[in-house]
This record gives C-alpha cells, structure tokens and sequence, in this order.
C-alpha cells in the first residue's frame, strides 16, 4: 500500500525548510521538525473531530508551518480545505446528524475510509519526524517522536507479551530515552550496560527471573563457535548474565552466577579490576600475558601487601586472570595461594611467616607433575597416582 504523504511531498518539503540555512543545516533541521510535529498534532487532532480552523495569519502556526506551497499541498492531499487563503478547515469525519445511518452506507463507509487514511497520515508523520530528528543531539529529541506508535498493537499480534513477567514490573519492550534520562555520566553508562545486556540475552526487562535464566542456557545450548563454554560469546553472555543479577535482588540469579564462577567463568569487570590490582592498568590484554609473568607480579604484590586480607585479594585477582586465561597450571597455583592464605589468617600466624611457608610449599609443589595423559578410562588410577606422589613421605623415600 502507497503511502499516504507522497515521499516527493516530503522531498520538496524537506528542500524548503533546510537550502536556505546551507550554512547552519542544525536550524534547517529544526525548521523542519516544527512544519513535521505541528502537522502530526493536526492531523491527530482531526483523527479525534477537532474541527478548530487553523489560521494560517496566527504568529505560531504561521512559525512552525510558514504555510508554503509544500505544506499546504501536503495539507489540501489530507484533505483540509483552505478557504480564502487565511485558514485551513480540518476534513468533516462525523456523520450527519439527521438521520442514523447503517454501518454499510456510502456516507458511513466514505468517513471510515477519510479516517483511516487521516490515521495512517497521522502515523507517517509521526515516524517522518522521528527519523529526521535523529539528526540531531539526544537531548534536542522529542520522545513523543520515537518509532513506538505500533509497537503495542504489534507486540500483542506476535505474541511477544505472552511470557513470564516479574512481580510488580512495568512492560518495558523497548528502551526509552526517558529511562536512561541520568544527571551524571556513570549513571548514563551504567544504565546503558544493562540494556544491553538484557539485548544480549534477547529479553525484555521485565521478564522473570526464570527466563532470563532459561534465554541464557538456551543461548549456550545452540552457540556453535571454536569454543561455546568459555569462548568470546560465552564471555558476552555470563557479562550479561552479571549485569542483570546485579540490578536485581534474585537467588536464581545469583545461583546461576555462583555457578558459572564455579565453572571458570569471569566477567569483564572482574578482569579489569584484577589487571589493575596487579598490574596497575585495567586496559591490559589477559591473553597477551604469559603465566610467568603474572605469577611474579602477583607474588610481587602479595609480598607487598601489608595485611594478610589484602594478600588474599591479590591472591583472588591472581585466580581470576587465571580463569581468564584459561590456564590450568596458573588456576592451580592460584587456589594454593588463596588457600595458604586463608588457614594463616585463620590461625594468626604472622604475615611474614605465613608467606615464607607458603612460597616454600609453592616451590614443591611447582615441582610435582601436572599428572598422566589420559589413554582411556584411566583418569581414576591417574588422580590416585597423583594423591599419592603429593604425599611427602612417600615422594621422599
């Protein structure tokens, strides 16, 4: 179907209100926005039988439309009627009031057809002033104006609002510039985090719980690349997973969180916090550090610390760029740390001893084999054969 306001129409419009501000093509772009708006709030205006004249001699009117030719072609095809070429009469959609018509008459049917093509006018000019206000800055853009008239209507025919909402939560289909509206720049980027992080996982923010849990694992059920559990996606995934949980008070969440942390995954913030913990800068490449490296630099930092808490941070960080990089030797390692740690606070033993005994336990125990390679069904002898070379005595004899 053809719209109803020919594109040349809007052409010739468009030419009219920005070629004479070649110069300044911002204020020709605000020009037009104002003739755009003012005919949608006209033409919906008459979509509701306001049949108020529209005087084309009135200071505002005359501002926003300026009732050239193109606008006043564009008006005549709407059907409003210019009448002594100083007012504009809306279209008559009411039936008459004489006599009551049935619905299938010709005067019945002439004003349902001169409505519904009034509706869908309406409903162009509504998106053709949003698409030509996306020129300008975010906060010169009217929210009255975004692509959303039949966002409603078509979600219902879709079946998109068919599904598990949380408790108490507001239908929010689509982002709004309103619900990002922050006074700081945190706030702003925080905010958009969130939203794509609900893009990521492809649910509406007021899906429940349970279906933001069942949209990730279905997303990492079908993810088809090199490597679907601890890959780039499944990084983009378990950020979005954590962006959500944060936002919200869920034991679901959390638990599948907990879960994938046990698993191996890290979230991007927690990579960058732990590089700039040990290395000073959160902009550094995990992958692009070799286990050496950052083995000596959290041994530095540990070394360093001045109580035995901060040690074990360092310890953490350490195993979260060891989970990021994948590394089995470097994760083992850490978790030695950690544990170390942990038993020497728990028995107050002086940080500088404690740190003496436990480099001089990592030392062995960087000298134990990783293990067998596994031939087939031999993993149980293999973790038996390892227990047993752990044990001193035994390695000594």
């Amino acid at each position: 179907m053809p719209p109803v306001i020919d594109p040349e129409m809007v052409a010739a419009l468009e030419d009219a209100r920005t070629k004479p501000h070649t110069h300044h093509p911002t204020q020709g772009t605000r020009e037009l926005i104002g003739t755009l708006s003012t005919m949608f709030r006209i033409v919906r205006n008459a979509c509701q039988g306001n049949r108020s004249l529209i005087r084309t001699t009135s200071e505002k009117p005359r501002q926003l439309l300026k009732f050239d030719a193109p606008c006043n072609h564009i008006l005549e095809i709407l059907g409003f009627e210019l009448i002594n070429d100083t007012e504009f009469r809306p279209p008559d959609l009411g039936l008459p009031a004489s006599d009551a018509l049935p619905a299938g008459s010709p005067q019945s049917s002439s004003s349902s057809l001169m409505l519904r093509r009034l509706e869908r006018a309406r409903d162009e000019l509504c998106v053709l002033t949003g698409r030509i206000q996306r020129k300008l800055r975010d906060v010169e853009r009217n929210e009255a104006f975004v692509y959303r008239v039949a966002t409603p209507e078509l979600a219902a025919l879709l079946g998109a609002k068919d599904y598990p909402k949380r408790p108490g939560a507001s239908s929010l289909l689509m982002a709004s510039a309103s619900s990002m509206n922050t006074d700081s720049d945190s706030n702003t980027s925080k905010r958009q985090t969130v939203d794509d992080a609900y893009r990521r996982l492809g649910v509406p923010e007021d899906a429940a719980d349970s279906l933001v849990v069942w949209s990730y694992s279905r997303l990492a059920e079908e993810d088809e690349s090199v490597d679907p559990l601890t890959g780039a996606l499944a990084q983009q995934r378990f950020d979005a997973l954590v962006a959500i949980a944060g936002m919200r008070t869920s034991e679901e969440l959390d638990s599948l969180v907990a879960n994938e942390r046990e698993r191996g995954m890290t979230s991007t913030m927690q990579i960058r916090t732990a590089c700039k913990a040990l290395f000073g800068d959160s902009g550094y490449e995990v992958a692009a550090i070799d286990d050496d490296t950052v083995r000596e630099m959290a041994r530095t930092q540990i070394a360093e610390a001045s109580t035995t808490k901060v040690k074990i941070e360092m310890a953490e960080h350490l195993r979260v760029l060891a989970l990021a990089k994948h590394s089995e030797p470097l994760v083992n390692y850490a978790a030695v740390l950690v544990s170390e740690l942990e038993a020497r606070e728990a028995s107050s033993e002086p940080a500088a001893d404690a740190l003496g005994h436990m480099k001089l336990q990592l030392d062995t125990w960087e000298q134990l084999p990783v293990g067998l390679n596994n031939i087939g069904n031999t993993c149980y002898l293999n973790s038996i054969l390892q227990f047993i070379y752990s044990l001193t005595p035994i390695r000594e004899a």
